[in-house]
């Protein structure tokens, strides 16, 4: 793996700091190298120097772990010679500043050390693709490509945060700049750290915009965002030339990806992921996509076993607690495009969020249909006569439930959905855990990202947050986590900054029409994606686990064994005898929802054993 880790500021022992941070990596050797500035700046890297690499230019010191794939257009731009081929970067800050950063189109974290100004920067890319983490101890600063790596210096103490332990348990996952550290965060998307002698201060250098045009014919539109997808793909293949794939589920995205990649390497490798259980399987769909452009198609199918097998291995390769049990599949088939000479796969992540395809976006507008009615009518007539109808009526409860969230704000009815609420918190945690997170909000950082938008209307405050939460905190980790156990690198082309700043400028309604979703992006792809994707409903690569449980005794008892062990109820964060309650409402619920609750506490048990455990004893 390719990671670095150091620490910046005035009057360090760099002896002192070099002999603590060797124990992170190996002696120096061809794939491990270190740099300094006496009294200011130690920092050692390990991998290989092809996606980790450092420049020196004027007084000036910039060491990234990327892959920038636009580098040869902003080499040529920089105008030097030099025999260290990264030194462009270093010499554009010289004339840009930080504005740089908004012109880079890939993935990166890195430090800029400008020895002109006695400041330092930490850098994470426009997505935070590429994590940087951070712990400010008195005058120092240790920051790292690694929460591992940081969390594994000697000397230092770190202790769980119960924030996280509340964001992770409402959420599945611990957003930025949240760690399950109370002492390490981590930079947001599209931000950077200054670090000086006086002050660490964090700034925004690029973040979503909304600015929806007028005027423009939708046919226009159709032909810049085709012309937006070819440009993507065709970067992240001429960053280099190792064996391309890409993940296949037979989505508008993940089709779209392929197909855009079959025009540039034909026959290209597709992948996907199968379920022998009703209503998961999407093979039919991925099939019909990868016959659609004539890829190479492989495909497997997810076991039970694998799942048992496989669980432990996450937690293990998790540098936090995550409760997405889609990285299963996900790893699985990084796995078998390994097994089949690929060593880079494309995704298809963000489109859902950048152009209004989940389902979910939809329940506003039918929200603002009914309190579109007459207040009389409402009031007078239809709510009255629901009243009236017998609660064990499933059409009757479900009425009762929508005129119920009909008074909420949108807010509300947007996380109604969820897997916990504030019935749920009474059950779920201990009275001590309880109170020390009594104070916190549900969904705080959604709501401070919807509210905080720099967007006009509900539609595009909905999709900034969810960018931000979804895609930047759980889906792009999710990808990362199961590639990078399988040794895949990954590479997001929906997510090119220029593809997403298009998106930007369409007017809401071409994101979400009433009842319809993505209804501009399903028509510009017309005579691209076969008519079976573009008909399709959004499902993705999400696994069984509720049903196998309960099926699957090997599975069941990996889990359950866990979850009731008293060291699990001893951390202090649950109460006594939920779990034993949340798994007799799953035994007797048809519905995945305490399944997926299950997974959840689960994980992050395993978290606490495969990580936290071992620190211990360095505390006491």
């Amino acid at each position: 793996m390719n990671h670095f880790v150091g620490v910046y500021g005035h009057g360090i022992d760099i002896a002192n700091e070099s002999l603590q941070l060797s124990r992170v990596f190996p002696a120096p050797s061809d794939e491990v190298w270190e740099h300094s500035l006496p009294q200011r700046f130690y920092l050692r890297a390990g991998g290989p120097q092809t996606s980790l690499w450092f420049s020196q230019w004027e007084g000036v010191r910039v060491l990234f772990k990327a892959e920038i794939y636009n580098r040869a257009e902003l080499a040529q731009e920089s105008g030097i010679e030099s025999y260290a081929p990264e030194d462009w970067f270093a010499a554009l800050y010289r004339k840009n500043g930080l504005d740089l950063l908004r012109r880079l189109r890939g993935k990166f974290c890195g430090i800029v050390l400008d020895e002109s100004r006695d400041h330092c920067y930490l850098l994470t890319d426009q997505f935070s693709i590429m994590q940087l983490y951070y712990s400010i101890r008195g005058s120092k600063c240790y920051f790292s490509s690694s929460l591992q790596a940081l969390s594994s210096l000697e000397g230092l103490s770190f202790s769980i945060d119960p924030e996280a332990v509340f964001q992770y348990v409402q959420s599945q996952v611990i957003p930025a700049p949240l760690t399950m550290y109370k002492e390490v965060r981590k930079l947001k998307p599209g931000h950077f750290m200054e670090l000086s002698r006086s002050a660490a201060k964090e700034s925004c250098y690029w973040d979503l915009v909304y600015r929806p045009g007028t005027g423009r014919r939708e046919s226009e539109c159709a032909k810049e965002l085709l012309d937006r997808l070819d440009v993507a793909v065709t970067r992240t293949l001429k960053y280099d030339d190792l064996p391309v794939g890409a993940f296949l589920s037979g989505g508008l995205d993940s089709s779209t990806v392929a197909g855009f990649l079959s025009r540039k390497k034909y026959p290209s490798k597709v992948f996907s992921i199968g379920f022998a259980e009703n209503g998961y399987d999407e093979m039919e769909f991925a099939t019909a996509s990868a016959q659609h452009f004539g890829n190479e198609h492989y495909c497997y199918y997810v076991t039970p076993s694998d799942v048992a097998e496989t669980a432990p291995r996450v937690a293990e390769a998790s540098a936090e607690p995550f409760g997405n049990s889609s990285v299963i599949p996900t790893y699985l088939c990084s796995r078998l495009a390994g097994q089949h000479g690929v060593t880079v796969l494309l995704a298809g992540d963000g489109g859902d969020e950048l152009f209004g395809g989940n389902s979910r976006y939809t329940l506003e507008s039918v929200y603002q249909l009914y309190l579109g009615l007459p207040k009389l009518l409402r009031r007078g007539v239809v709510e009255p006569l629901v009243c009236l109808m017998p609660e064990e009526n499933t059409f009757c409860s479900k009425a009762k439930k929508f005129i119920t969230r009909a008074s909420w704000s949108p807010l509300e009815r947007y996380h109604a959905y969820s897997l916990f609420d504030e019935e749920f918190r009474g059950e779920c945690f201990s009275p001590g855990f309880d109170k020390a997170t009594r104070e916190l909000p549900f969904f705080e950082n959604w709501n401070r990202y919807y509210l905080g938008a720099d967007a006009a209307d509900h539609i595009n405050r909905v999709l900034y947050a969810d960018m931000k939460i979804v895609i930047s905190d759980n889906d792009i980790r999710k990808v990362l986590l199961g590639s990078s156990m399988a040794n895949i690198d990954v590479r997001f082309p929906l997510l090119d900054v220029d593809l997403v700043e298009f998106s930007l400028r369409l007017p809401p309604e071409m994101k979400v029409d009433r009842w319809k979703l993505r209804p501009f992006y399903r028509k510009a792809m017309q005579g691209f994606l076969s008519d079976k994707t573009l008909k399709k409903g959004k499902a993705g690569f999400g696994l069984p686990f509720s049903r196998w449980i309960k099926k699957y005794k090997n599975l069941r008892g990996l889990v359950y064994d866990v979850l009731l062990d008293p060291r699990t109820t001893e951390r202090g964060y649950f109460s006594k005898g939920f779990f034993e309650k949340l798994i007799r409402k799953h035994e007797q619920d048809d519905t995945p929802y305490y399944g997926d609750n299950i997974w959840v506490y689960f994980m992050l048990e395993m978290w606490h054993r495969k990580h936290y455990d071992s620190l211990i004893p360095s505390e006491t």
